[in-house]
């Protein structure tokens, strides 16, 4: 039921954002407006909004700040609704903002270092974290500042296009849930009048903010040219621009047309140059983790690929079965999300995605972890091929549209008739209806017969068949294999002698 007497439309609403002044309430103004007013409200909407104003909410025509103007110009006409004290002229918000991330933040693995330093600057400043859905360090800025516990304000921007309608559900929501206290850390925002071709999330970061921190800016990218909009305001207060730059010396390679470094042309804009040293590579930390482990009384064999099959193709085809491991930027496939992002903020420097990596995990914790993604159902199950290696790798190809290869040389091999007394079966290739068909106890190992997808690249494959698929349920302990049913391939001779100090099999090599 609506809490007014006359419905409202979106003329008498912007009429309404035109009365308030800017520090005013546009709710206590409703209660003051007279019966000739378009936003009346009825007697049941008056006790509503009583009770709203008493616990200390208030509607707003405009951001409290000097630059107001200039966000009601970039932003449009907008109504912000929240407690009052998130409106304090004294509360100073800060955006953390990046670009050129990529998938889990593969292009910029010192993110986490980046975010941590940021945070902390921001507590030293006595700000409060300004957090914007959507953007792209909205999840990872909430859960690094609620682990920490830092203050945040967060902006809930409507996604509908009318603002009467806004006003209408979000007074109704707040009447509904009888304790607006979550408000408290948010400000819901109208839709605006304003058309504008870069994202929204991002704009409001950029002008709404006291001060913004950019840890990574792609040139030329949208949020370069909302960070030049507003250093080329004159309206936004000076050195509230944070640009994140690598250390003198080592950007001089990356000139511009005009021939000054990256680091200079922020600098001549107006920025504040916030210099950060590059940290070593993930890859050569977790290889000096190796070399000082303890080496055991007898270090593994090591074989090359070749020489070991060789003469052996048909029993390798009969006797092994393949697991190939890919370098994995993001969560495992046993971790949370929330995990996964408290491992790299701990970490400082995310792991690059190297097949290495996830086979040394492997190894070192001594079991393979299911995953039900690549099944129709809630199993989880590890994924195996009965494709000799040598042939495996020999198909390899790289998938653009995934930025992977579809095989890596690097993984497991490991007996048939081991995997078999676990449980582990062949995949039942065939139709949707040959799904349908099967029994519900043998659905997780069913898999399309049929390779072509809709936008996919062309493969080498005639169907998935050619994979000859085995699927094992649950996780796979290694310690449950028998003596001389394991072994692990590497692509080099380097990194099979390295590896070898550290796993319980034979490494062999491919090249």
């Amino acid at each position: 039921m609506s809490v007014f007497v006359k419905p409202l439309d979106e003329s008498s609403i912007l009429g309404l954002a035109e009365e308030i002044s800017p520090a005013a309430c546009g709710l206590r103004l409703w209660l003051r407006a007279d019966r000739d007013s378009p936003w009346v409200l009825n007697e049941r909407g008056r006790e509503q909004v009583t009770h709203l104003v008493e616990a200390g909410l208030t509607l707003r025509a405009s951001w409290p700040r000097s630059w107001s103007a200039a966000i009601e110009r970039q932003l449009g006409k907008r109504l912000y609704l929240s407690f009052a004290g998130n409106f304090s002229p004294t509360l100073h918000c800060t955006s953390i903002v990046c670009s050129a991330l990529g998938r889990d933040g593969q292009k910029l693995p010192q993110w986490p270092m980046l975010l941590d330093l940021a945070l902390q600057h921001m507590a030293r400043q006595g700000s409060q974290l300004l957090l914007v859905p959507h953007t792209t360090t909205y999840a990872w800025a909430q859960e690094f500042a609620r682990r920490a516990e830092l203050p945040c304000l967060e902006l809930e921007i409507a996604r509908t296009s009318s603002m009467a309608e806004w006003l209408s559900e979000s007074l109704l929501r707040l009447l509904a849930e009888h304790d607006p206290q979550p408000l408290r850390q948010r400000v819901l925002v109208s839709p605006g009048n304003a058309a504008t071709d870069l994202p929204l999330q991002d704009q409001f970061s950029i002008v709404v903010s006291d001060s913004i921190v950019a840890l990574a800016v792609r040139p030329a990218g949208k949020l370069d040219r909302l960070l030049q909009m507003r250093l080329a305001e004159s309206e936004f207060p000076l050195g509230t621009v944070f640009v994140a730059l690598p250390a003198q010396g080592s950007d001089a390679a990356h000139k511009s047309r005009r021939g000054c470094s990256a680091s200079d042309a922020w600098l001549r804009r107006g920025a504040v140059g916030w210099y950060v040293l590059s940290p070593s590579p993930r890859l050569a930390a977790e290889w000096l983790s190796c070399r000082q482990l303890r080496p055991p009384p007898v270090q593994q064999l090591i074989a090359s690929l070749e020489c070991m099959f060789s003469h052996e193709s048909g029993t390798e085809a009969v006797e092994w079965l393949a697991h190939c491991t890919r370098g994995n930027a993001g969560p495992w496939p046993d971790e949370s999300e929330p995990s996964f992002r408290q491992r790299a903020w701990l970490a400082g420097v995310q792991a690059q995605p190297h097949p290495l990596l996830t086979l040394m995990r492997i190894c070192r914790e001594g079991y393979l972890t299911g995953t039900s993604r690549i099944t129709r159902t809630e199993e989880r199950c590890v994924s195996f091929s009965a494709v000799p290696v040598r042939e495996l790798l020999k198909r390899r190809t790289f998938r653009s549209h995934l930025s992977r290869w579809d095989w890596e040389p690097y993984g497991l091999l490991v007996r048939r008739d081991a995997l078999e007394q676990l449980g582990a079966r062949p995949v039942c290739y065939g139709s949707e209806g040959d799904y349908e068909a099967l029994p519900v106890n043998l659905r997780p190992y069913f898999q399309p017969a049929s390779r072509v997808k809709r936008g996919a690249e062309p493969s080498p494959y005639l169907s998935w068949s050619e994979e000859l698929e085995w699927r094992l349920l649950g996780d796979l302990a290694l310690d449950r294999l028998p003596a001389g049913g394991l072994l692990a391939f590497v692509r080099t001779r380097c990194e099979a002698e390295q590896l070898s100090r550290c796993v319980p099999c034979p490494v062999l090599w491919k090249e």
